[in-house]
C-alpha cells in the first residue's frame, strides 16, 4: 500500500514532534530523578533529626518523671505487687506466743481443796504455762573492792590484787557496754543516754563520763578496726558507698562511708564525714573498687567497676515509665 505525500508529510511531522518530546521528556525525567534523590536525602535528614529530637524529649520526660518520683513518691506498679489477700477477722487475744526455751525460775502452785465448796480434791494433774517478764525495779549493784597491797623489798615495788584505778568510784564494764549500745545501735544523744541510765538503774552518769567511755572503748577497738580494714581491702574486690547518717560527734559532716569485701561479710564504716573524695583515702582503697557512678570514685582505683544494681534499677524504671512507647519498654 503506497502512502500519499500528505500522509508521509503528516507522519514525518509526527515523528519530528515525538523526537522533540522525547528530548524534553528525557530532560524532565533527569530533573525529576535528581529532585527525587534530593528529596529522599532531605527526608532522611529530617527523619534523623526527628529521631534525635524524640530521643531528647523522651530522655527529658524520663528525667522529669524521676524528679517527680523523688519529690512526691512513686505510684505502686500493679504488676509488681502481689495480689492483696483478704484480711481475715480474728480476735486480738487469739495470738499465741512461742514457748520460751530458757527457764529461769519454776513456781509450783499446789491446790488442796475445792475453791467453791472447800471439799477434798481427787484425780489431780499438773498444767504448765509460761510467763515472760522483767524484774522491776532493775537493781544496780555496788561492789566495794578491798584490794590488798604489798611491798617487795627485793625490787622495791608495790603489788596489788587487782589494778587500782586512779578514781575512788568507777563504772563497771557492763554499764560501759550499755552506753556504747545506746549511742551506736540506738543512736541516742548523750542527754538521752544519761536519762535512760538514771531511770532504769538509778545510776548517775555525766555527759563527760559518757564521752570518755565512748572514746576509751573506741581506742580499745582500734586494733580490731585496723585488722578488719586490712581484711576488706585485701579481698578480690571491695564495694564502696556513702549515705547520710547523723552522729553525735561530727568531724566533717553527717555522712557515713562504708567498704565491704566480695568474699565475706567483713565491713568497715567511717562516720561523721563529708561527701568529699578524701574519705576514700581514709577508709582505704581496695584492689578493685566497685561503686556507683558518683564522681568522687572516678580515678580513685587502679581498676574500677560500676555496680550492676544501678543500671538494672534504671532499666526497670524505663520499663515501667509511661514516657516511652510500648515497643521501647518491651525491649527494656
Amino acid at each position: 500500500m503506497e502512502l500519499s505525500k500528505d500522509e508521509i508529510k503528516k507522519r514525518l511531522i509526527k515523528l519530528s514532534n515525538l523526537e522533540y518530546l522525547y528530548v524534553r521528556a528525557k530532560e524532565r525525567i533527569g530533573f525529576l530523578e535528581k529532585e527525587n534523590k534530593e528529596l529522599k536525602q532531605r527526608i532522611k535528614e529530617l527523619e534523623d533529626k526527628n529521631r534525635d529530637l524524640n530521643g531528647k524529649i523522651e530522655a527529658l520526660s524520663f528525667q522529669f518523671e524521676q524528679i517527680k518520683n523523688k519529690l512526691f513518691g512513686k505510684k505502686p506498679i500493679v504488676n509488681r505487687i502481689a495480689p492483696k489477700k483478704e484480711k481475715r477477722e480474728r480476735d486480738i487475744f487469739s495470738y499465741h506466743r512461742p514457748i520460751p526455751k530458757n527457764i529461769t525460775k519454776v513456781e509450783p502452785h499446789p491446790v488442796s481443796k475445792c475453791a467453791h465448796c472447800h471439799g477434798e480434791l481427787k484425780r489431780k494433774s499438773i498444767r504448765v504455762f509460761f510467763e515472760e517478764d522483767i524484774p522491776l525495779p532493775i537493781q544496780k549493784i555496788v561492789i566495794r573492792h578491798e584490794v590488798e597491797i604489798g611491798y617487795c623489798k627485793n625490787c622495791r615495788k608495790q603489788s596489788s590484787g587487782i589494778t587500782i584505778p586512779s578514781k575512788k568510784a568507777i563504772l563497771g564494764d557492763n554499764i560501759k557496754k550499755y552506753v556504747c549500745i545506746l549511742s551506736i545501735a540506738n543512736r541516742l544523744s548523750h542527754n538521752q543516754i544519761k536519762e535512760t541510765i538514771k531511770d532504769m538503774f538509778d545510776v548517775s552518769i555525766s555527759i563527760g563520763e559518757i564521752g570518755n567511755v565512748l572514746q576509751t572503748e573506741a581506742n580499745h577497738l582500734r586494733p580490731e578496726y585496723q585488722g578488719l580494714k586490712e581484711s576488706v581491702l585485701n579481698q578480690t574486690g571491695t564495694h564502696y558507698d556513702e549515705t547520710g547518717w547523723k552522729v553525735q560527734k561530727e568531724e566533717q559532716g553527717k555522712f557515713a562511708w562504708v567498704a565491704t569485701g566480695t568474699e565475706n561479710f567483713d565491713t568497715v564504716f567511717s562516720l561523721g564525714r563529708s561527701r568529699g573524695k578524701g574519705n576514700i583515702e581514709d577508709i582505704g582503697k581496695g584492689k578493685i573498687g566497685i561503686s556507683d557512678d558518683y564522681g568522687a570514685y572516678k580515678n580513685s582505683f587502679a581498676e574500677h567497676q560500676l555496680c550492676w544494681a544501678h543500671p538494672q534499677r534504671k532499666l526497670r524504671d524505663i520499663a515501667e515509665s509511661g514516657e516511652f512507647g510500648e515497643r521501647k519498654r518491651s525491649k527494656s
